[in-house]
């Protein structure tokens, strides 16, 4: 489920002219761009605030707010050289479900270069036939093994699914704590432990 009033706000801490202030307004053009090529925002009329929906949730904790997170770090420590100094969150609503979320980066003085590949995988540019590469034999999409895709998911057989389950059923443990009462699945028998093997 994609998440109501997404945004991202940027208020900057600094000189407001000299060098200093080049830097930032470098940062916040870049920034621009990532939001909203990378990210699919779209510029607020507030200044340097963006709408976008990339923050999804399932039920009402589970949610991809980390990964974006460390894609926009990323992009800020590795791309534009600031330093990452602090991230704090809110949790809001009933159930702490809606969260806002603070990050905080300085910059130090210019950084060294990061490496960045120059190939695509995405795309032509790496032909795995071409390189002597070997696709494995349990590959199955046309795609994936001519270069056109990094990935795709593909339905299990059942053979395999199969041998998912009595994996599961072989390494699954039932345990019992103080605050976990026997459901209705338990054996007769069982009883809370004093202490786990």
């Amino acid at each position: 489920q994609v998440l109501a009033n997404q945004k991202i706000r940027v208020k900057t801490i600094g000189p407001r002219t000299g060098e200093g202030r080049v830097k930032i307004n470098q940062a916040l053009s870049q920034l621009d761009d990532f939001v909203i090529d990378y990210l699919g925002g779209t510029k607020a009329k507030e200044d340097y605030t963006w709408f976008l929906n990339v923050f999804m949730c399932r039920g009402k904790f589970e949610n991809n707010l980390a990964q974006w997170t460390m894609r926009l770090c990323d992009f800020m420590v590795d791309r534009l050289g600031w330093s990452f100094m602090e991230c704090s969150l809110c949790n809001l609503g009933d159930s702490g479900q809606f969260r806002s979320q603070q990050l905080v980066f300085q910059f130090d003085g210019d950084k060294r270069n990061v490496p960045l590949s120059i190939n695509d995988l995405n795309n032509q540019a790496f032909c795995p036939q071409e390189d002597g590469y070997e696709n494995p034999a349990w590959w199955q999409s046309e795609e994936v093994k001519s270069g056109v895709r990094t990935h795709q998911i593909m339905r299990c057989s059942e053979e395999e699914k199969g041998a998912l389950q009595q994996l599961l059923d072989k390494t699954f443990r039932r345990s019992l704590t103080r605050d976990r009462t026997p459901d209705q699945d338990a054996p007769e028998d069982e009883e809370m432990p004093y202490r786990l093997p």
